[in-house]
């Protein structure tokens, strides 16, 4: 007990938290600060002002003359290098001194990140329990919280970033709700004392309602705003708020405001500074599970199927100039989707789709699955197909089929299925492939009398006039070269 505060480790936190919502159903907001986005590529405010914005202050006022500790004295008397994030609106105001020049720096900050590892538990966390932990209160900038239910839920959050939608917030919806009460990055961030010194008329009464139903968990929060400690002082009067408490989690009391808040309330205090770690605590404890890749997958199979429904619906128009152009703009879309997506153990690709994917070492990666040999124009030699099909760089495509390793690795299995585009499935690969003297069908190729026999007739002519034949297996490989597939050499 420190002061009227109890502290806990955050193994007990986690302990308790699990049991306030799975037995009590109690419900419970989370306050989010600028710590919890420093592992998405973040700065913290008393970061940026420390190590970014007073060296550029200072050259902008007054040039690379002088001593930078002596300006700064002069400037700003009562800094303290370690309560930097107190001058935070101060000093973004003396920098950048129009609302524009202070929103595009935000933004900058923020652009072309993505919510790191607590993010992602924290999404589940509100997934799995979307009654009791479903409200996020933040002074962030960013869009991390929101962007992790995108990305790794199928919870789509209603975000209020503005005054004029508060009144969406409903308390009992199992919705994901995210507060941002300084407003967003791209749309007039409140940053200056005198932007965040007070809070709107129409955030006020939702918040003061929020907090007579659910406890209140601060995370990665300085607790500098002072529109957020006027509102908790206002809050407090009512012994009523915050039934189910306050978690203060944080590696200490912050000597202002926030701080007596926090004594007069009896919060609890959890010694512990790290977003990301705290939040691999609370999986291992209520058992969440990570984000798959699944739901990437079910996007860019909708795409495929998408693409491949377009591209068959252009084929059946009838004939015209615009068709034709259609069909160029789908092929080419098709080919994009290959090459920018890459392979994985599940992926799919659509029936139109039959084009160059990748080179093998990329797009084969499991030894147990179907493979495809890697598909040729039509060449004046087989001998030219077969050393493309050896050297582990070449392209390879996969028509609907999961991947597999290197084709050598494949080859050498000798057990797994193998089935070639317009031919029937083969036995196996080792009644396919085993020996280089077996004969072997290449798409768009007739029957050779085998790999290493074309690999040595390097100046061999394919004639491709006949119909393709079956690889069957056993012995029949043998006698596959028929009489009517003539394969000339020179």
């Amino acid at each position: 007990m420190e002061d009227g505060i109890k502290i806990i480790e955050v193994q007990e936190f986690v302990r308790r938290l699990k049991y306030l919502i799975e037995h009590k159903k109690a419900k419970l907001s989370l306050f989010l600060g600028a710590g919890c986005s420093v592992s998405s590529g973040i700065s913290t405010a008393g970061f940026l002002v420390n190590n970014v914005w007073l060296p550029k202050l200072k050259e902008m006022e007054v040039g690379n003359e002088g001593n930078f500790d002596e300006w700064l004295k002069l400037r700003f008397p009562e800094y303290k290098k370690d309560d930097a994030a107190r001058f935070y609106g101060e000093i973004i105001e003396s920098l950048f001194p129009t609302p524009k020049e202070r929103q595009t720096e935000i933004e900058d900050l923020v652009n072309n990140c993505d919510p790191g590892f607590g993010y992602a538990i924290l999404a589940k966390l509100m997934e799995k329990y979307s009654v009791q932990c479903n409200i996020i209160l933040t002074t962030n900038f960013d869009d991390m919280i929101a962007d992790a239910l995108y990305l790794y839920t199928y919870r789509k959050p209603i975000v209020i970033f503005h005054e004029a939608l508060a009144g969406f917030l409903k308390i009992g919806d199992t919705r994901p709700a995210v507060i941002k009460l300084h407003g967003d990055s791209k749309l007039s961030p409140l940053n200056t004392k005198d932007e965040t010194g007070t809070l709107s008329d129409k955030i006020i009464p939702v918040i003061k309602n929020l907090f007579s139903e659910t406890g209140l968990i601060f995370i990665g929060y300085g607790g500098n705003d002072s529109s957020i400690n006027n509102i908790l002082e206002e809050v407090s009067r009512d012994e009523g708020s915050f039934p189910w408490g306050i978690y203060w989690i944080g590696n200490k009391i912050p000597d202002n405001k926030m701080g007596e808040f926090l004594r007069k309330r009896n919060a609890i205090w959890v010694k512990h500074k790290n977003f990301d770690e705290l939040m691999l605590h609370i999986k291992e404890e209520l058992e969440l599970e990570l984000p798959t890749i699944d739901r990437f997958n079910i996007l860019f199979e909708n795409l495929y199927s998408e693409c491949d429904f377009l591209a068959k619906s252009i084929h059946e128009k009838p004939d015209s100039e615009e068709k034709v152009l259609l069909e160029k703009a789908a092929k080419r879309a098709s080919k994009e989707l290959i090459i920018s997506v890459e392979p994985t153990s599940n992926s799919i690709l659509p029936s139109t789709c039959f084009e160059i994917y990748a080179d093998v070492k990329a797009a084969m990666t499991a030894l147990s699955k179907p493979i495809i040999p890697p598909m040729f124009e039509a060449s004046t030699s087989l001998a030219a197909a077969a050393a493309a099909m050896a050297a582990l760089s070449k392209p390879v495509i996969l028509p609907k089929f999961e991947a597999s390793t290197s084709l050598a690795a494949a080859m050498a299995a000798l057990s797994k299925p193998v089935i070639l585009p317009k031919f029937e499935p083969s036995t196996s690969l080792a009644a396919a492939m085993a020996a280089l003297s077996k004969p072997v069908i290449l798409p768009k190729f007739e029957a050779s009398t085998g790999l290493e026999a074309a690999k040595e007739e390097t100046s061999a002519d394919v004639d491709t006039s006949q119909d393709h034949k079956i690889l069957k297996g056993g012995d029949e490989k043998k006698n596959l070269v028929n009489e009517d597939s003539a394969v000339q050499t020179s």
